[in-house]
């Protein structure tokens, strides 16, 4: 499989994701907008990693279709994912640590997910200064479907 054929299976597999969204909100309470702090935080969180998934796949298909070396095409697409990775956890760290029921209860998700974070955002970091290779991009993107899939069976679970 090539880095492209890939990349097109992961936009479908961040849109598909985003898509289940649609039945997590529809389900119990939800549907009739009893939302807990908890819950709206874990569905933008849900959203986020699916659209970061989305755009960060989407990426390097069209940087590569400018004529670009590949190098240049992981380089770039690295350099953008460490910023949005960093905004991105900034603004949930902010987020969530307003929210103390959430932060209790999904300690451990949110532990795993920024020390996966962290180390995606290191590796795009030396890809897009060094390496200018596809793995780091492609690692980071499926650490975004596996978080995704994380946050998604929390969201399904009941409260309790």
């Amino acid at each position: 499989m090539t880095a492209e054929s890939l990349l097109i299976t992961y936009v479908q597999i961040g849109v598909a994701i985003s898509g289940f969204s649609g039945i997590v909100v529809s389900l119990g309470n939800r549907g009739r907008g009893e939302w807990s702090h908890r819950d709206r935080q874990l569905l933008y969180a849900l959203l986020g990693m699916s659209g970061g998934c989305t755009l960060l796949s989407a990426l390097p298909l069209v940087l590569a279709t400018t004529g670009l070396a590949e190098r240049t095409v992981w380089s770039a697409s690295s350099a953008c994912s460490v910023i949005l990775q960093l905004v991105l956890m900034v603004v949930r760290a902010r987020q969530v640590g307003r929210d103390a029921d959430t932060l209790a209860r999904e300690r451990w998700v949110l532990a795993g997910a920024y020390a996966g974070g962290v180390v995606c955002v290191a590796a795009q970091l030396v890809n897009s200064v060094w390496l200018g290779v596809a793995w780091p991009h492609l690692v980071t993107i499926t650490w975004y479907l596996a978080v995704s899939f994380i946050v998604f069976v929390r969201l399904v679970q009941p409260e309790g």
